[in-house]
Protein backbone atom coordinates (compact mmCIF):
# COMPACT_ATOMS: atom_id res chain seq x y z
CA UNK A 1 0.00 0.00 0.00
CA UNK A 2 1.70 3.66 -0.83
CA UNK A 3 1.35 7.12 -1.43
CA UNK A 4 2.69 9.52 -3.24
CA UNK A 5 2.09 13.28 -4.29
CA UNK A 6 0.76 13.87 -7.61
CA UNK A 7 3.18 16.64 -8.73
CA UNK A 8 6.12 14.89 -8.99
CA UNK A 9 4.41 12.13 -11.61
CA UNK A 10 3.24 12.22 -15.40
CA UNK A 11 1.18 9.80 -13.86
CA UNK A 12 0.76 5.95 -12.64
CA UNK A 13 1.42 4.06 -15.79
CA UNK A 14 4.44 4.48 -17.51
CA UNK A 15 5.16 6.90 -20.38
CA UNK A 16 8.31 6.67 -22.84
CA UNK A 17 9.77 9.75 -23.65
CA UNK A 18 8.30 11.59 -20.42
CA UNK A 19 10.76 13.96 -18.92
CA UNK A 20 9.02 13.69 -15.95
CA UNK A 21 8.97 9.72 -13.78
CA UNK A 22 5.49 7.94 -13.70
CA UNK A 23 4.76 5.89 -10.17
CA UNK A 24 5.42 2.82 -12.03
CA UNK A 25 8.49 3.41 -13.89
CA UNK A 26 9.89 4.68 -9.82
CA UNK A 27 8.70 1.64 -8.29
CA UNK A 28 10.06 -0.64 -10.84
CA UNK A 29 13.82 1.64 -10.42
CA UNK A 30 13.44 1.03 -6.70
CA UNK A 31 12.02 -2.82 -6.40
CA UNK A 32 13.65 -4.66 -9.23
CA UNK A 33 17.24 -4.55 -7.86
CA UNK A 34 15.75 -6.49 -4.50
CA UNK A 35 13.03 -8.54 -5.89
CA UNK A 36 14.16 -8.81 -9.79
CA UNK A 37 15.46 -11.49 -11.74
CA UNK A 38 19.25 -11.07 -12.35
CA UNK A 39 19.02 -13.76 -15.04
CA UNK A 40 16.74 -12.22 -17.15
CA UNK A 41 16.11 -8.28 -18.75
CA UNK A 42 12.37 -8.30 -18.00
CA UNK A 43 11.92 -6.03 -15.03
CA UNK A 44 9.03 -6.99 -12.47
CA UNK A 45 5.40 -6.94 -12.68
CA UNK A 46 3.49 -3.90 -11.35
CA UNK A 47 -0.25 -3.96 -11.70
CA UNK A 48 -2.54 -1.17 -9.20
CA UNK A 49 -5.82 -0.70 -7.81
CA UNK A 50 -6.93 2.32 -10.22
CA UNK A 51 -4.13 4.36 -12.70
CA UNK A 52 -4.21 8.11 -11.60
CA UNK A 53 -3.48 10.71 -14.21
CA UNK A 54 -0.86 13.46 -13.76
CA UNK A 55 -0.77 15.48 -10.85
CA UNK A 56 -3.31 13.11 -9.22
CA UNK A 57 -1.75 12.64 -5.47
CA UNK A 58 -2.84 8.65 -3.87
CA UNK A 59 -3.20 8.20 0.09
CA UNK A 60 -3.72 4.41 0.23
CA UNK A 61 -3.01 3.00 -3.30
CA UNK A 62 -2.80 -0.69 -3.93
CA UNK A 63 0.20 -2.54 -5.76
CA UNK A 64 0.57 -5.64 -6.68
CA UNK A 65 4.37 -6.73 -7.22
CA UNK A 66 5.27 -10.48 -8.45
CA UNK A 67 8.68 -11.84 -8.70
CA UNK A 68 10.44 -14.79 -8.88
CA UNK A 69 12.36 -15.19 -5.60
CA UNK A 70 10.73 -17.57 -2.77
CA UNK A 71 8.85 -16.24 0.25
CA UNK A 72 12.18 -16.83 2.19
CA UNK A 73 13.70 -15.05 0.02
CA UNK A 74 11.48 -11.78 0.63
CA UNK A 75 11.89 -9.45 3.41
CA UNK A 76 8.93 -7.34 2.97
CA UNK A 77 10.27 -4.72 5.90
CA UNK A 78 13.63 -4.17 3.16
CA UNK A 79 10.86 -3.81 0.80
CA UNK A 80 8.73 -0.69 2.51
CA UNK A 81 12.20 0.58 3.76
CA UNK A 82 13.81 0.70 0.58
CA UNK A 83 10.26 2.54 -1.00
CA UNK A 84 10.62 5.01 2.06
CA UNK A 85 13.96 5.51 1.61
CA UNK A 86 15.66 4.13 4.39
CA UNK A 87 17.56 1.03 3.32
CA UNK A 88 20.66 -1.11 4.71
CA UNK A 89 24.23 -0.30 3.14
CA UNK A 90 23.20 -3.25 1.31
CA UNK A 91 21.36 -1.53 -1.28
CA UNK A 92 22.33 0.71 -3.88
CA UNK A 93 20.06 3.52 -4.65
CA UNK A 94 19.45 4.88 -7.66
CA UNK A 95 19.14 8.87 -8.36
CA UNK A 96 15.70 8.77 -9.35
CA UNK A 97 14.35 7.67 -6.06
CA UNK A 98 11.55 9.83 -5.15
CA UNK A 99 11.09 11.23 -1.68
CA UNK A 100 6.97 12.00 -2.21
CA UNK A 101 6.67 8.41 -2.59
CA UNK A 102 5.70 6.44 0.63
CA UNK A 103 4.74 3.04 1.33
CA UNK A 104 2.92 2.16 4.69
CA UNK A 105 2.35 -1.77 4.17
CA UNK A 106 3.51 -4.95 2.70
CA UNK A 107 1.51 -8.15 2.64
CA UNK A 108 2.12 -12.03 0.57
CA UNK A 109 -1.07 -12.41 -1.33
CA UNK A 110 -1.64 -15.43 -3.38
CA UNK A 111 -1.07 -15.55 -7.31
CA UNK A 112 -4.55 -15.11 -7.62
CA UNK A 113 -4.32 -11.48 -6.30
CA UNK A 114 -5.47 -8.70 -8.76
CA UNK A 115 -5.76 -4.95 -7.61
CA UNK A 116 -7.92 -4.05 -10.38
CA UNK A 117 -10.06 -6.93 -10.45
CA UNK A 118 -10.70 -7.57 -6.68
CA UNK A 119 -11.07 -3.92 -5.88
CA UNK A 120 -14.40 -3.70 -3.63
CA UNK A 121 -14.45 0.13 -3.71
CA UNK A 122 -12.44 3.21 -4.99
CA UNK A 123 -12.71 6.91 -2.92
CA UNK A 124 -11.66 10.04 -5.09
CA UNK A 125 -11.44 13.87 -2.91
CA UNK A 126 -11.19 16.63 -5.47
CA UNK A 127 -10.24 20.04 -4.06
CA UNK A 128 -11.04 23.64 -4.92
CA UNK A 129 -9.99 26.20 -3.64
CA UNK A 130 -13.12 27.97 -1.62
CA UNK A 131 -11.61 31.71 -2.76
CA UNK A 132 -11.51 30.90 -6.39
CA UNK A 133 -14.60 29.44 -6.08
CA UNK A 134 -16.33 32.10 -4.21
CA UNK A 135 -15.16 34.75 -7.37
CA UNK A 136 -16.57 31.88 -10.10
CA UNK A 137 -20.16 32.27 -8.25
CA UNK A 138 -19.86 36.36 -7.69
CA UNK A 139 -19.38 36.50 -11.30
CA UNK A 140 -22.15 34.48 -13.00
CA UNK A 141 -26.19 36.29 -12.23
CA UNK A 142 -28.12 34.80 -9.44
CA UNK A 143 -31.40 33.77 -10.27
CA UNK A 144 -32.48 35.32 -6.60
CA UNK A 145 -33.21 38.58 -7.60
CA UNK A 146 -33.10 39.40 -4.56
CA UNK A 147 -29.43 37.85 -3.45
CA UNK A 148 -26.79 39.06 -5.85
CA UNK A 149 -24.03 36.58 -4.57
CA UNK A 150 -24.34 32.41 -4.11
CA UNK A 151 -22.56 31.40 -1.07
CA UNK A 152 -20.10 28.35 -0.61
CA UNK A 153 -22.22 27.23 1.65
CA UNK A 154 -25.41 27.28 0.01
CA UNK A 155 -23.59 25.43 -3.27
CA UNK A 156 -22.46 22.58 -0.48
CA UNK A 157 -26.55 22.35 0.88
CA UNK A 158 -27.62 21.67 -2.88
CA UNK A 159 -25.31 19.95 -4.26
CA UNK A 160 -25.50 17.27 -0.89
CA UNK A 161 -29.09 17.44 -1.55
CA UNK A 162 -28.71 16.01 -4.61
CA UNK A 163 -26.19 13.83 -3.75
CA UNK A 164 -28.52 11.75 -1.15
CA UNK A 165 -30.54 10.79 -4.07
CA UNK A 166 -28.41 8.95 -5.82
CA UNK A 167 -26.15 7.31 -2.92
CA UNK A 168 -26.04 3.60 -2.12
CA UNK A 169 -28.31 2.77 -5.49
CA UNK A 170 -26.98 1.03 -8.47
CA UNK A 171 -27.77 3.35 -11.35
CA UNK A 172 -26.58 3.12 -15.05
CA UNK A 173 -23.68 6.11 -15.20
CA UNK A 174 -22.88 5.27 -19.05
CA UNK A 175 -24.04 8.79 -20.23
CA UNK A 176 -21.63 10.21 -17.60
CA UNK A 177 -18.44 8.15 -19.14
CA UNK A 178 -16.17 9.10 -21.78
CA UNK A 179 -15.28 6.70 -25.16
CA UNK A 180 -15.77 3.30 -25.46
CA UNK A 181 -16.90 1.58 -22.69
CA UNK A 182 -15.13 -1.43 -21.93
CA UNK A 183 -16.39 -3.12 -18.43
CA UNK A 184 -18.79 -5.92 -18.69
CA UNK A 185 -21.31 -3.44 -16.91
CA UNK A 186 -22.26 0.40 -16.70
CA UNK A 187 -24.00 -0.33 -13.39
CA UNK A 188 -22.51 1.82 -10.59
CA UNK A 189 -22.99 2.24 -6.88
CA UNK A 190 -22.19 5.70 -5.10
CA UNK A 191 -21.68 4.40 -1.44
CA UNK A 192 -20.72 8.01 -0.53
CA UNK A 193 -20.73 11.36 -2.74
CA UNK A 194 -20.37 14.57 -0.16
CA UNK A 195 -19.48 17.85 -0.33
CA UNK A 196 -17.23 19.43 2.63
CA UNK A 197 -15.37 22.73 3.31
CA UNK A 198 -11.68 22.05 4.76
CA UNK A 199 -9.06 23.85 5.94
CA UNK A 200 -5.94 23.04 4.73
CA UNK A 201 -2.99 24.93 5.66
CA UNK A 202 -4.50 28.10 6.63
CA UNK A 203 -6.47 28.15 3.32
CA UNK A 204 -10.15 27.03 2.80
CA UNK A 205 -11.42 24.67 0.21
CA UNK A 206 -14.46 22.43 -1.17
CA UNK A 207 -13.44 18.98 -0.89
CA UNK A 208 -15.55 16.73 -3.37
CA UNK A 209 -15.78 13.02 -2.27
CA UNK A 210 -16.83 10.09 -3.56
CA UNK A 211 -16.61 6.32 -2.69
CA UNK A 212 -18.05 3.93 -5.08
CA UNK A 213 -18.12 0.09 -6.17
CA UNK A 214 -16.78 0.81 -9.57
CA UNK A 215 -16.48 3.95 -11.90
CA UNK A 216 -16.88 3.79 -15.61
CA UNK A 217 -14.05 6.04 -17.33
CA UNK A 218 -13.73 9.72 -16.73
CA UNK A 219 -17.15 9.45 -14.64
CA UNK A 220 -16.14 11.68 -11.39
CA UNK A 221 -14.71 14.47 -14.02
CA UNK A 222 -17.91 14.71 -15.69
CA UNK A 223 -20.02 14.56 -13.07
Amino acid sequence: TIAYKGDDYCGWQIQPNNSVPSVQQTLINILDPILGNENSNKPIDIRVCGRTDAGVSALGQICRVRTTLSSNEINSDLIRNVINGGASDAVVFQENIRRSLYCSSVERVNDKFHPTFLAQSRAYAYLIDADSLQDFLNSVPSADMDNDNVSISQVILTLNSMFERIENLELDYVGLSYGKVKTDTTLCNLLLAKVYLVELDGSKAVCFQFVGDRFLRRMIRIM
